[in-house]
C-alpha cells in the first residue's frame, strides 16, 4: 500500500499578524494557512485539501497554520507563504509549488491537458454545485458538530447565516442565474463526467496519483464524508461506485495518519446536526424553496 510522508506535519494552533513570524522558518519550508481540521474530514475547504493533498503526495515538507480569521487581504484561505513571499489562490499555489520544488508529473501532454481541463471544471462549476448543496441547502454545515467549533447555540446560528449570505453571492458570480433545480443538474453532469473518465483506473490519468487527483480528491472528500444528507452522497453511494472507492483510496493512504470517526460517531453526529440545521431554517422566513433563482 502507498504510503505519504507525514511526519513534517505540525500544528500551529496559534494564528500570528507578521508575515512569518517572529523566527523565520527554514529554507524551503511551505506555511499553509488553512482552516482547521473538521471531526469527519481533514478540511471543510476543497481548495485547503487539494492545497495539503498536493503537499503530501510530493513530500514536500510543510507545517499547519490553523485559523477561521487569519485570511489574505481578500478574505481567502488557503495561502502559503515560502522563503518570505506569501502566496494565495489555490491554482497559483500550485504553480509556484511546482516551479519552486521541480515537480515532475511524467505524464504525456494529452494527459497533462485533459487533467488541466478538469480542473478547472471542478474549480469553476462542480465547486459552486456542491457548495450550494451542502450549504445553501443544509446549513447544519456551520454546526459544532461538523466544524469542531465550540460555540454558543445562538453565535453559530449567526455565523451559519452569514456563511450562507456570502456564499449566495458568490455562487451568483460563479454559476450565473441558475436555479436550484439546474446546479443539481451541472453537479450531476460533472460527477458523471469525472466517474466515466476515473473508469476501473486508481486514479483519473492512471495507475499514479497527480495534481488533478488532489483537486478532485478535495471537492468530493470535503463534501462527502460530512455527515448530514447531500445529493453527492446518494450519487457515489448509488451511481458511481468507483469516484468513491476513488476517494476512500485517497483518504486512506494520504490522510492514513487521520483517524476517520466510525459510523456511530457519524450517525450521532449527524442526527444533531440536522436537528440544529432545522433551528436554523425556522429562525429565518420558511425553508428555501425548491425552485429558487439567485
Amino acid at each position: 500500500m502507498l504510503r505519504f510522508r507525514t511526519e513534517a506535519t505540525v500544528k500551529l494552533s496559534e494564528p500570528d499578524d507578521s508575515p512569518m513570524g517572529d523566527k523565520a522558518p527554514e529554507r524551503d519550508l511551505v506555511i499553509l494557512h488553512q482552516f482547521p481540521r473538521s471531526p469527519f474530514v481533514p478540511n471543510l475547504s476543497p481548495f485547503c485539501l487539494k492545497i495539503e493533498t498536493f503537499l503530501r503526495l510530493y513530500n514536500i515538507k510543510y507545517e499547519l497554520k490553523e485559523s477561521w480569521t487569519n485570511h489574505t487581504d481578500k478574505g481567502q484561505l488557503p495561502y502559503i507563504e515560502l522563503n518570505g513571499e506569501r502566496i494565495s489562490e489555490s491554482q497559483v499555489i500550485i504553480f509556484k509549488l511546482v516551479k519552486h520544488f521541480r515537480v515532475k508529473e511524467n505524464i504525456s501532454p494529452r494527459d497533462a491537458a485533459i487533467g488541466r481541463a478538469v480542473d478547472r471544471m471542478l474549480d469553476g462549476s462542480t465547486f459552486y454545485t456542491l457548495m450550494n448543496d451542502k450549504m445553501l441547502n443544509n446549513q447544519a454545515f456551520m454546526s459544532r458538530e461538523v466544524t469542531g467549533l465550540k460555540v454558543p447555540g445562538i453565535l453559530g446560528k449567526f455565523v451559519a447565516s452569514r456563511f450562507a449570505n456570502k456564499l449566495k453571492a458568490r455562487i451568483m458570480v460563479g454559476a450565473g442565474n441558475l436555479t436550484n433545480d439546474d446546479l443539481m443538474e451541472v453537479m450531476k453532469r460533472d460527477l458523471r463526467a469525472c466517474a466515466d473518465l476515473l473508469g476501473d483506473k486508481p486514479f483519473l490519468l492512471g495507475s499514479r496519483m497527480t495534481m488533478v487527483d488532489c483537486t478532485l480528491f478535495g471537492h468530493l472528500a470535503s463534501t462527502y464524508y460530512l455527515p448530514f444528507p447531500q445529493h453527492i452522497q446518494e450519487l457515489l453511494d448509488h451511481d458511481h461506485q468507483n469516484l468513491k472507492n476513488y476517494v476512500e483510496r485517497i483518504r486512506d493512504t494520504v490522510y492514513y495518519d487521520i483517524p476517520k470517526p466510525d459510523r456511530f460517531d457519524l450517525v450521532k453526529a449527524g442526527v444533531e446536526a440536522e436537528r440544529r440545521n432545522s433551528q436554523i431554517k425556522s429562525a429565518h422566513d420558511g425553508p428555501r424553496k425548491e425552485k429558487m433563482t439567485f
